[in-house]
């Protein structure tokens, strides 16, 4: 009796380590598209390369602001400052009086922040007294008339400043509100322009981010940019060429690229530029604009967002999930390579995982990541659980909801560059 309860031990362990080992090796290794034939003979699978070792960054912990702060604790103006441009007037005026600031630095951020909220005459009451304030230097205060008197300012930068960390978080929520009244104006070169600042400045920002705020300029963005850039008649740089007999998207895209030197564009991009809806849209004797701004992706860790950029404004913009502790998404110069629609996953070691599988995380596309001319283990993909979008769960790739990589897989050329930063 003794020896068969024995055997069954014995048994229980050994399935306990085969399951465990199972789960170990179902999460080791990048998360790396591969192929897989449907009829012999089968392609060659592309396999992962093996990348020199890299000294991953320390895991970056997305915060936001918010006004469950301990009652009497600190709070450091830049976070104030983070509020005043994420958060609704009413927290802010919650966090305001929880700090130690100055009576009329409170003054500033609740008068200002109210007339963001359109609250005109509570923060005409608030400012009541700033104008002889020496607290506030000259940028502050004319940024404190433009929120009063609904004057707009001049563009940001995302670059380095003097100004104050309440002066940047003020000119971007200034700039913030410029964007949506000219979009509900139809301007939308205009709009366009103030959210894509914003975006950028955020994404560079010493704070703490907030994927609310974020998700708020990008449907701005996305609207404005439908009026703009993914509009024929819009004011962006391009050339025109003439739809020959016979011709095709691809044939177009060759054309343009052989008579214009360093060009770099895909029918995607074509496609989306001109509104048009397909290949049988195309006309004999019409013309098409081909845009030439040069095309690239900003990936900022922090934040965990993604930036699709045409020269030096945000086109289009997702959130989208990074690496897990342990799994880091690397900063770098990457440049886009091989793109697969419905592909297959694979990892160093183990068996193929065809595309519609249970255990393949890759999601409807996949575009890999070069560095250095050669193809990494990295990249964007898309994912089977858009819960997940936001989190630091990958294995070191950027994951996007399908929707939002069939978007950028469409309009995203190879051989462009992608920065990924910390």
């Amino acid at each position: 009796m003794r020896a068969m309860w024995g055997l069954g031990f014995v048994l229980v362990v050994a399935l306990g380590f085969w399951i465990g080992f199972r789960r170990s090796d179902e999460v080791q290794g990048g998360e790396t598209a591969g192929f897989l034939a449907d009829s012999a003979p089968q392609p060659a699978i592309a396999k992962e390369p093996e990348l020199p070792p890299v000294s991953a960054p320390a895991p970056v912990v997305q915060t936001a602001v918010k006004p469950a702060a301990v009652p009497g604790a600190r709070l450091e103006e830049s976070s104030l400052a983070a509020a005043l441009l994420h958060r609704p007037w009413k927290e802010v005026s919650v966090l305001v009086n929880q700090s130690e600031l100055s009576a009329a630095r409170k003054k500033l951020y609740t008068a200002v922040s109210a007339a963001l909220a359109n609250e005109s005459e509570f923060a005409r009451s608030s400012a009541q007294g700033l104008e002889k304030s020496d607290e506030l230097d000259a940028r502050e205060s004319a940024l404190l008339a433009s929120a009063l008197n609904g004057t707009p300012v001049a563009a940001v930068s995302a670059g380095s400043t003097n100004d104050s960390v309440a002066a940047v978080a003020m000119a971007l929520a200034l700039r913030a509100r410029d964007g949506a009244k000219a979009l509900s104006e139809g301007r939308s070169a205009a709009a366009a322009a103030a959210y894509s600042e914003v975006l950028l400045a955020d994404a560079t920002a010493n704070w703490p981010s907030d994927s609310t705020a974020l998700q708020r300029w990008t449907d701005g963005l996305t609207k404005a940019q439908d009026g703009h850039r993914w509009n024929v008649k819009g004011t962006w740089p391009s050339f025109t060429m003439k739809v020959k007999s016979g011709d095709s998207l691809t044939s177009i895209r060759q054309r343009a690229i052989k008579e214009h030197a360093g060009l770099v564009v895909c029918t995607g991009l074509i496609e989306r530029a001109n509104q048009l809806r397909n290949e049988r849209d195309l006309h004999p004797g019409e013309e098409l604009r081909i845009p030439t701004d040069k095309v690239h992706t900003l990936v900022d860790i922090s934040t965990r967002w993604v930036l699709y950029m045409m020269g030096d404004q945000v086109v289009a913009a997702w959130e989208g999930g990074v690496g897990k502790p342990g799994s880091e998404t690397v900063p770098g110069n990457y440049k886009i390579g091989l793109k697969q629609k419905n592909p297959s996953w694979f990892r160093s070691g183990a068996p193929l995982v065809p595309y519609g599988h249970p255990e393949n995380p890759l999601g409807t596309r996949w575009l890999s990541w070069q560095l250095n001319g050669v193809e990494s283990h990295l990249g964007f993909h898309g994912t089977t659980d858009p819960g997940t979008v936001g989190g630091a769960v990958s294995s070191g790739c950027v994951r996007l909801r399908n929707q939002d990589v069939e978007a950028l897989f469409e309009i995203l050329p190879e051989k462009t560059d992608v920065l990924v930063q910390p």
